[in-house]
């Protein structure tokens, strides 16, 4: 493996871990002084879906199931997003270590 493919995995394992940190912000981070949660259903964006779930008529039950869904396709969106810019962010982190 070359230097850039080595960079492209680097800006893609960025990419991945700043969509795991947006998606895992916690909804009530005063209670616990904590910031991130690993239980879903207390995210900010399994909140975000079912609310717009239940404003759309659903029943609480299927709006629950239906954040769930939502939550891991948000989740899927990101990392093929992170994929798909690997190479954009490598040489931004290229330049970046060139000019420091």
């Amino acid at each position: 493996m070359d230097g850039n493919k080595k960079l492209r995995y680097v800006a893609f394992s960025i990419g991945s871990i700043l969509v795991l940190l947006l998606l895992c912000l916690e909804m009530t981070h005063v209670r616990n002084y904590s910031v991130f949660t690993l239980n879903i259903s207390r995210t900010i964006v399994f909140d975000f879906w079912c609310d717009l779930s239940l404003d759309s008529g659903a029943k609480w039950a299927l709006a629950k199931k239906a954040g769930y869904v939502f939550w891991f396709v948000t989740l899927s969106a990101g990392l093929a997003t992170s994929w798909y810019f690997r190479k954009e962010t490598s040489i931004l982190l290229n330049k970046i270590h060139q000019s420091v």
